[in-house]
């Protein structure tokens, strides 16, 4: 019997470079995934692909001048201020 994957939460940060582009294929992309818009370029993701994965079908959508980041979350390492909405997102998700 094969074991069910559990949904990571990862945090996905992104600069995006070029002046007036708002890359609307990775908001998206984001949007179609089980996420939450935390900050202007914070998303909070929950899925079941590897932080690697997850970092490379982001990286699609982007330039190679852009940065991005992905670190996958866990319960008690994680602290906000004032963002009432992404903590609940983050709390019913179990962190």
């Amino acid at each position: 019997m094969e074991r069910a994957k559990t949904m990571a939460i990862y945090s996905v940060a992104y600069d995006l470079q070029r002046p007036g582009q708002n890359y609307p294929d990775l908001l998206r992309y984001l949007r179609s995934l089980e996420s939450h818009h935390a900050q202007r370029s914070l998303w909070f993701v929950s899925t079941n692909m590897t932080v690697f994965q997850l970092r490379d079908a982001c990286q699609r959508y982007i330039d190679t001048t852009d940065l991005l980041f992905v670190s996958q979350m866990f319960k008690g390492y994680w602290a906000s201020a004032y963002m009432t909405t992404a903590a609940a997102w983050l709390q019913a998700r179990g962190l």
